[in-house]
């Protein structure tokens, strides 16, 4: 385990926590301060990061089960448990309290949508659990590494399918998901977390290191700065930008644990971490009920000072909720299901 890379997965889930928080903050029915949006949308930057991440962290754990068909169904449970079980506790509960407080939302979506939903195969936008659109990429990915795991030279199929649907492909009225995946940048992303991974076994000198962090951290302000003030003069390729900014903040920061940089020492930050999946599930929901407690209280009538009070109260209850859904329903299943997680 890289508890660097643990420090990174609790601040990219806040980054989204916040960008989402920062919605009711905005939207008139409830405070109305729509800079708050403005000046948070770079929380969802943390979507690339993860991305990248999981590009490396696939690699990392996999690269010798490349050409090894023997290793793919233990390696499809891994992954599987890794991402289905508490995903379905989340799924399942949300949509239930949302079917009990006769919310619209819920309550008009068809079963088929729902279905496709629960096991990560609906088109876009994903109901009841919207930051899903995320994990239906995660899965598509290991599904193309599970090619690599029966034939390594399967790279060359998944190549030809990339070049066809990015030349040749006629596009339809609406993108089936995965000709979507293979039409995004996104794809780019999980590639560079590879390249990252391949690279780690090459001798580097700990300088050229710290100015790789520096160009990497250099990349990614420059767009939060670009976004903020609208110039937007990188938006057609942000997405690719910030993957090579994460990349080179993930090479550096793993290259610098290895050097022994204790990084294990921040305890609470890395027990964030590890609860970072929970937090990314659940939290949008929590947010959404206590903007409505909110609303119901009459914070809304406090003015800055409510918003500021529902602020806090949306990301100090999404972190303690979200830790004891790792700790007592994330951690048992994995447990339960005699999965031991990879870095």
């Amino acid at each position: 385990m890289y508890y660097s890379l643990q420090i990174g997965r609790a601040l990219a889930a806040l980054g989204v926590v916040l960008t989402h928080i920062a919605g009711p903050m905005s939207v008139k029915k409830y405070f109305g301060y729509t800079s708050v949006e403005h000046y948070l949308s770079f929380g969802t930057y943390g979507v690339q990061f993860f991305f990248v991440l999981s590009g490396f962290i696939i690699y990392s754990a996999h690269k010798e089960h490349l050409s090894k068909s023997s290793f793919l169904v233990e390696y499809l449970q891994k992954r599987f448990i890794r991402i289905y079980p508490i995903y379905f506790v989340v799924f399942l509960s949300v949509y239930f309290l949302a079917i009990v407080s006769h919310q619209e939302s819920a309550l008009f979506i068809d079963k088929v949508s729902i279905i496709k939903a629960l096991f990560l195969i609906s088109d876009f936008p994903v109901p009841i659990i919207g930051v899903a659109w995320t994990l239906e990429y995660e899965i598509f990915f290991y599904l193309l590494f599970a090619l690599f795991i029966l034939d390594k030279y399967f790279v060359i199929f998944v190549v030809g399918i990339f070049v066809y649907y990015n030349l040749f492909y006629i596009v339809p009225d609406e993108i089936y998901l995965y000709i979507n995946f293979v039409r995004s940048q996104v794809i780019y992303l999980f590639l560079f977390g590879i390249i990252v991974a391949y690279l780690l076994k090459y001798k580097i000198n700990i300088s050229y290191v710290i100015y790789i962090l520096a160009v990497g951290s250099v990349i990614i302000i420059m767009n939060i700065i670009d976004a903020i003030s609208e110039l937007n003069i990188f938006s057609d390729v942000r997405s690719l930008l910030l993957g090579l900014g994460f990349s080179f903040i993930i090479y550096s920061v793993v290259k610098i644990e290895s050097k022994g940089f204790n990084f294990h020492k921040y305890k609470k930050i890395n027990l964030l971490g590890d609860a970072s999946y929970s937090l990314y599930l659940i939290h949008y929901p929590v947010i959404s009920v206590i903007a409505k407690i909110s609303m119901f209280v009459g914070l809304k009538n406090l003015g800055v000072l409510g918003a500021i009070i529902s602020f806090f109260i949306m990301l100090i209850v999404s972190i303690v909720i979200a830790l004891l859904v790792h700790k007592y329903i994330e951690k048992p299943l994995i447990k339960k299901l005699s999965f031991k997680r990879n870095l």
